[in-house]
């Protein structure tokens, strides 16, 4: 799977803006009161930047502190650079509406105090917001606006990061290629900026069609990346060059890409986003192998790696917004104490009025918050559906090829074994006609057991039919006896949803097999209130489900498959008292 669009504007670039605001902080002198304020409004801001890729709710923390002390030693050299950061935290936690009204202060101020290079930058940010708003014309405004500027004060690095971020807007492909390569002629020659400079050079590489340019603009970035441990840009340019290297049937090359670079690298950074993608990636390398048992086992790899990075990047999101939360509510503390000296007593309720309305602010962005993480949890869900899906179609391919095998290999097989037999002169006449019954039969189960295996002839038995067959068929195999209760009228089920049952009856048969050595086994399949349920129970030893793993692949199919069907799978056991199941599917109408 190719990712395209590497974010150009790292906030890290902006250190070269900030270094000459350091230098002369810290020579300037010291006095009195307001001299401790300015060094610690200093301090606090580098103690912010340090943790603002390590912990965003310290750095917003951080931040607070050093705009406070701003104000109480009017130090606006320093101001607008903490605005801009505390600006892009509320853009990272989509509160756009605060993240462009402080973008807008940073900028008035740094206008005031000729610092084109915060001015520039905001332009960059409020482009990328408007970007990720849908807003294309106002987006690519913005950013017009932020190259205009950077040309007039002559800002080379602020030049070639707009360029990259226009370029990315660029319906025109020639123009798109023009702006990458201009931006990659500047930023190439910039100390400092080799990171702006490898994600131009990803991005130019996804959005070519010349394969073989793109292949060396790639190396490039994968070139200047491995040598300053850009980690996130190297495993992306090698995960879409593994990929350009599958669109040519080049799979050597692909699959070292990915096996001896991507998937390392991502393991030895913990990033377990990239490594889901490069674990889809790989996954499609063994797909167009034919190759569908490791297919699967890293579909398998790359949904769980997605749901652990959906899990940090949640648990993140929310130490952000609750720090977004206590700094509202210290807000709304700060102006009720501030109301009530200046408007005495007889503006007290003028100041309750305004209090509810910024106590109902916060409610809005608490619920606008959690609305957006609900929704980010359906989008998972969707995935792991799609992905479920994807993996029960490699197993049926692969069931129809071992079915295609098996029929083709029985047939000609039992001839020879009955001429064979038919030849042979045995002692005992009955004896004889006995194996030649017994492998008769032997070759119809096989020939059954084939049919169900393929999918098309599965489709042409009903479902009642489908679940005596595999009961007949464990009978055969385990000699258990098998109580099974059907509906009494046929129920009608979409095809889809048949095979998922045909396979989770299949599942529940064959642990019976493994486990239960003598006794009953119960599957009652009932259809009641557009809903289908089987209940089984057997009498074998049972287990205790908290100490075993269920991540065993039958475990796993039986609740993977009702997932899929949007049903729900309920495990009861312990030792000594069997095994029961309760699986609920919700029942839809056929076309």
């Amino acid at each position: 799977m190719k990712i395209s669009g590497f974010p150009v504007l790292k906030l890290l670039f902006l250190l070269l803006s900030i270094m000459p605001v350091l230098i002369s902080c810290n020579n300037t002198p010291l006095s009195g009161t307001r001299g401790s304020f300015s060094d610690q409004a200093l301090k606090n801001f580098r103690s912010g930047l340090f943790y603002q890729s390590k912990n965003e709710d310290s750095s917003f923390y951080y931040f607070e502190k050093a705009l406070a002390y701003c104000d109480s030693c009017d130090n606006d050299t320093l101001r607008p650079l903490i605005l801009f950061r505390v600006a892009s935290l509320h853009f990272k936690a989509f509160n756009y509406k605060q993240a462009l009204e402080i973008f807008d202060s940073s900028m008035v101020e740094a206008k005031r105090n000729k610092n084109f290079a915060v001015v520039t930058n905001c332009l960059n940010e409020l482009g990328n917001l408007e970007r990720d708003l849908n807003n294309p014309e106002t987006s690519r405004a913005y950013l017009e606006q932020a190259l205009k500027t950077a040309e007039q004060y002559h800002l080379s690095l602020q030049i070639g990061v707009t360029l990259g971020n226009i370029a990315n807007l660029q319906e025109n492909p020639d123009s798109a290629l023009k702006m990458n390569e201009r931006a990659i002629s500047i930023l190439k020659n910039i100390k400092g900026a080799e990171m702006e400079y490898c994600s131009v050079l990803s991005n130019m590489a996804n959005s070519i069609s010349d394969q073989e340019r793109a292949i060396t603009l790639y190396y490039e970035a994968i070139s200047v990346a491995g040598k300053n441990q850009f980690w996130e840009i190297l495993i992306g340019a090698y995960n879409n060059l593994a990929c350009t290297y599958l669109e040519n049937n080049n799979l050597a090359e692909a699959e070292a890409c990915l096996r001896d670079h991507a998937i390392p690298a991502a393991l030895k950074t913990n990033n377990t986003d990239w490594l889901s993608t490069v674990y889809e990636s790989y996954a499609e390398l063994f797909e167009k192998k034919g190759d569908f048992h490791q297919a699967y086992a890293y579909q398998k790899k790359a949904l769980k790696s997605r749901t652990e990075a959906s899990q940090k990047q949640a648990a993140a999101q929310m130490r952000l917004l609750n720090a977004l939360f206590r700094a509202k509510n210290r807000e709304i503390e700060i102006q009720e104490k501030t109301d009530e000296i200046k408007v005495k007593h007889y503006q007290l309720n003028r100041s309750y009025v305004w209090l509810f309305v910024l106590l109902l602010a916060v409610v809005l962005l608490v619920v606008i918050s959690l609305w957006w993480i609900q929704r980010k949890n359906l989008k998972l869900r969707n995935q792991e559906i799609d992905t479920a899906k994807r993996l029960s179609a490699i197993e049926e391919k692969e069931q129809e090829r071992l079915s295609m095998q098996l029929h083709d290999t029985i047939r000609p097989l039992s001839s020879v074994l009955m001429k064979q037999i038919e030849s042979m002169e045995f002692p005992d006449e009955e004896m004889k006609q006995s194996m030649i019954v017994k492998l008769s039969e032997a070759s119809r189960q096989l020939r059954q057991i084939s049919h169900r295996l393929n999918p098309l002839m599965r489709e042409q038995m009903t479902f009642t039919e489908l679940t005596r067959s595999l009961r007949d068929d464990f009978i055969g195999q385990s000699g258990l006896y098998v109580n099974l209760r059907l509906p009494q009228i046929e129920p009608v089920l979409p095809k889809d949803t048949v095979n998922q049952l045909y396979f989770i009856l299949q599942e529940l048969m064959m642990n019976a097999g493994k486990h239960v050595k003598a006794g009953n086994v119960n599957i009652s399949i009932s259809e009641e209130l557009d809903n289908l349920y089987i209940l089984y129970s057997d009498d074998g030893p049972g287990f205790n489900p908290a100490g075993v793993s269920l991540s065993g692949l039958g475990l796993m199919h039986i609740f993977e498959r009702t997932k899929l069907l949007h049903g729900k799978a309920v495990l009861d056991s312990s030792p000594g008292k069997g095994t029961q199941w309760t699986i609920s599917i919700p029942l839809r109408k056929t076309d």
